[in-house]
């Protein structure tokens, strides 16, 4: 795992050298730097996989015409390195140099040859022109800035703004869908001008009479990825336990030890299962709670995990002193707000795990988008006095299930004051797939944006209806596959693997996510969701049955908790008085409602719950001070 930056179009080796130090904590072993007229390339190098000084960045083909610079891992090395030894000269034994002879063998085509996760870029000096990719699930970030003279790229965007000459504005847009996503979706970054290269897309850049060109081409698409009617339970059981097994078998190579971070829930403990199979020493596992009560505290689950398979175990716990602590280094290393709270236990267990000499940690992200983990899909349905109304309604059962798991999720509201947004969005996957799980819908934003904000042009669903529209389909299978495409494509890529990659790489660790192999990703979205993944409403039934005999029963026969922080808890506190003073800050005024802002920080208490969006709220109220405003974040 490394960072990547440079730019096309111009020449500044300081700038270079400043861009490639503001990455030093995804790369802290090596740096490198490659420049020629009008390109320049950077590297920072987190050793993993061959850690001999001759696999350092960039590296070059034999006679020095490509040149490359990569973060991530090609997990498929192993077997297309004597596909083209015969052709090419090898000089070390690492993944990068497949890259390379790839690239020169296969040219822009080279991305369908590699499985694994990457962010890279190529420079071909032959034919002038900067080649960059980003993997097909979004496990790596890259992004870029372009003007008609100038092209910038890195791991991430602290290293881009350290050009003088980009203007931190907000890109008012985006922030609009931010209040509701809780990050911004791709292509589109909160920085005006400054993009995200979204999962499963190239970029070519060339510079011709002066002016910079680029053509993004997309390589990869779940959902091009169709239902198969015709797949049995007992081949599917079969298969997905063979991929996700040779998933992990690959996800295990490295020259450093390795670890997990383990909930206590099925996808965690499945992966402590299947690395233990493969390891002759103990696995190093890392577990945290973040409150007293079984939601928040899942360290006895995650113990009988720990003692079945002997991990090297270990165990912390965070309270409301940790989560103010982590916020300014929390914004720092995001460059743009991810409004979930739980990149806060993340950020502490990343920062354990390095303490322990532990430099890859395999993370269960994708087992709910792959397998129908999530209750808001119907599968997990909650007791509620409101569960004969809405089975009464006309919409379908599996529609009325997910509104109902939906509204109780958000808790200790008034029913009529969430059931109106939740039964008119039954039926359309756009805005089915984030029930309980957004910031604003596009009825608050109206009362909490400032009246400049306020867009009648606007509609953040519109992001993915298209995309429902393109996968097709009737009933209830076709429903739920639009709903996980449109998960996969935003909140997986932008946010849940967004956070794993900004606080693992702050404390200079690799993750690694062996659920997200795009071969089982293909083969999972081919598999009836609703009549097979979620067989007689057990959520990962699929799942279960193919790893479930390796675990504990107890913990295969758990219903899904999502990993959380009691944040309304905390913000009921002394925190309130802190979130309150960042958001109703003069500056904040162009952005929000303040009769709205105060009426909604006010009115939380432990029997009104307005914790979720108080959080977005302020996230972007740091982001802002921090990036924009350039002020120091004082806790």
């Amino acid at each position: 795992m490394c960072a990547i930056t440079g730019f096309l179009g111009f020449e500044d080796k300081a700038l270079l050298k400043k861009m490639a130090s503001t990455l030093k904590h995804r790369g802290p072993d090596a740096e490198g730097f490659y420049t020629d007229k009008n390109i320049s390339l950077a590297h920072r190098r987190l050793a993993i996989i061959d850690l001999d000084t001759r696999s350092n960045q960039p590296m070059p083909n034999e006679d020095e015409s490509i040149q490359v610079v990569f973060n991530g891992e090609i997990y498929n090395f192993q077997d297309l390195r004597p596909k083209l030894k015969s052709r090419h000269k090898f000089t070390t034994e690492s993944d990068t140099e497949v890259i390379v002879h790839g690239y020169e063998e296969w040219g822009e085509d080279c991305v369908n040859k590699f499985n694994g996760m990457f962010a890279f870029a190529i420079w071909d000096s032959n034919k002038k022109k900067l080649f960059l990719a980003r993997d097909r699930l979004g496990v790596k970030p890259l992004y870029y800035y372009v003007d008609n003279e100038k092209f910038i790229f890195a791991s991430e965007i602290k290293a881009i703004l350290q050009a003088k000459f980009i203007k931190r504005e907000v890109n008012t847009e985006a922030f609009y869908h931010y209040m509701t996503y809780l990050n911004t979706p791709a292509p589109s970054t909160l920085f005006k001008n400054i993009y995200k290269l979204e999962p499963g897309h190239t970029l070519t850049v060339t510079k011709n009479n002066e002016k910079v060109k680029i053509t993004k081409q997309k390589y990869w698409d779940i959902q091009n990825c169709k239902i198969d009617p015709n797949i049995t339970e007992n081949d599917a059981i079969k298969k997905i336990r063979f991929l996700l097994e040779d998933s992990m078998r690959q996800r295990m190579i490295a020259d450093v030890p390795q670890g997990v971070f383990l909930s206590g829930g099925l996808d965690s403990s499945a992966l402590v299962a299947m690395m233990s199979e493969r390891s002759d020493t103990p696995i190093n596992t890392f577990s945290i709670a973040t409150g007293t009560d079984e939601k928040y505290n899942e360290l006895k689950y995650a113990k009988i995990v720990a003692e079945k398979f002997s991990t090297n175990h270990h165990e912390y716990t965070i309270g409301q002193k940790e989560v103010l602590r982590a916020l300014p280094e929390i914004v720092y290393h995001e460059d743009e707000p991810i409004a979930d709270p739980v990149n806060v236990p993340v950020y502490y267990l990343s920062k354990y795990a390095r303490k322990e000499k532990v430099l890859v940690l395999q993370m269960g992200e994708g087992a709910d988008e792959l397998f129908c983990g999530y209750p808001i899909y119907g599968l997990e349905a909650k007791t509620s006095p409101y569960s004969t109304f809405l089975r009464a309604m006309p919409p379908a059962r599996l529609a009325a299930k997910a509104a109902l798991s939906a509204i109780t999720i958000v808790k200790k509201k008034p029913f009529f004051e969430h059931a109106k947004d939740h039964l008119e969005s039954m039926k359309k996957p756009s805005e089915f797939s984030r029930r309980g799980i957004i910031g604003f819908t596009e009825r608050e934003k109206k009362e909490i944006l400032s009246e400049e904000l306020k867009s009648p042009a606007l509609d953040s669903y519109n992001l993915f209806r298209n995309i429902s529209n393109e996968v097709g389909g009737d009933g209830k299978d076709a429903f739920l596959q639009k709903v996980r495409v449109i998960e996969l494509k935003n909140r997986l890529s932008e946010l849940l693997l967004m956070r794993v990659d900004k606080f693992t790489m702050a404390a200079s660790i690799e993750a690694r996510e062996p659920f997200l192999d795009y071969k089982l990703a293909e083969y999972a979205f081919s598999i009836p969701p609703y009549s097979m993944h979620m067989k007689n409403g057990i959520s990962k039934y699929l799942l279960k049955k193919a790893i479930g005999p390796k675990l504990p029963p107890e913990i295969v026969n758990r219903k899904k908790v999502g990993f959380g922080v009691p944040i309304a808890k905390h913000l009921a506190g002394s925190l309130k008085t802190y979130a309150k003073k960042e958001i109703e800050a003069p500056e904040m005024k162009q952005f929000f409602s303040m009769p709205a802002a105060r009426k909604l920080i006010s009115k939380h208490s432990k029997t009104w719950d307005n914790s979720f969006k108080i959080w977005v709220l302020l996230n972007f109220a740091l982001w802002h001070k921090h990036w924009i405003r350039g002020e120091k974040i004082k806790i």
